[in-house]
């Protein structure tokens, strides 16, 4: 966030007074501030100018030590909205969040009940072939080799033919 922004936000008449209140404490600012280059608009051209940024600590800080009227509700709003855009890279109020966990729910409870309803049709489409008899618990084993056939299948196979 820019000085300019911030001072906007707390209502200052002049946003060089937030800057005298930056520099003046300059040591406490020292890895929350930096001056970058950026192009601003002004009327209808381009211009580059040095720009002082403040992180999020920075912004709680200056907010802290400011005596404009708003700063004490800037704070509840930078604590409550700008510490979870930091954190997690979204906003959201409370009340959408709460709808928006209703709304998954409800969709993933539908996903859940087709599932088992089509558990529940393969189970019982099952439940029919097995009364059916057309699966028995036990194999027919009644055309299987016996041990002695296939050992002796297998030393057939193993020995070589003439050619």
């Amino acid at each position: 966030m820019t000085v300019k922004q911030l001072a906007e936000a707390l209502e200052y008449a002049d946003q060089r007074a937030l800057v005298h209140l930056i520099n003046r404490k300059q040591a406490e600012f020292q890895d929350m501030s930096c001056v970058l280059k950026l192009d601003t608009h002004e009327k209808s051209r381009s211009v580059r100018r040095d720009m002082m940024i403040l992180n999020y600590d920075g912004i709680i800080l200056a907010s802290m030590l400011s005596d404009a009227p708003r700063a004490p509700e800037f704070r509840k709003f930078a604590i409550s909205v700008l510490k979870p855009v930091m954190t997690q890279g979204y906003y959201l109020p409370a009340e959408a969040e709460t709808a928006l966990v209703q709304k998954l729910t409800g969709i993933l409870e539908q996903q859940v009940d087709g599932r088992l309803s089509n558990l529940d049709d393969k189970l019982s489409a099952l439940t029919n072939l097995v009364s059916q008899k057309m699966i028995t618990s036990e194999p027919d084993i009644s055309d299987w080799p016996t041990p002695a056939q296939r050992i002796a299948q297998l030393i057939v196979r193993r020995t070589p033919r003439p050619y």
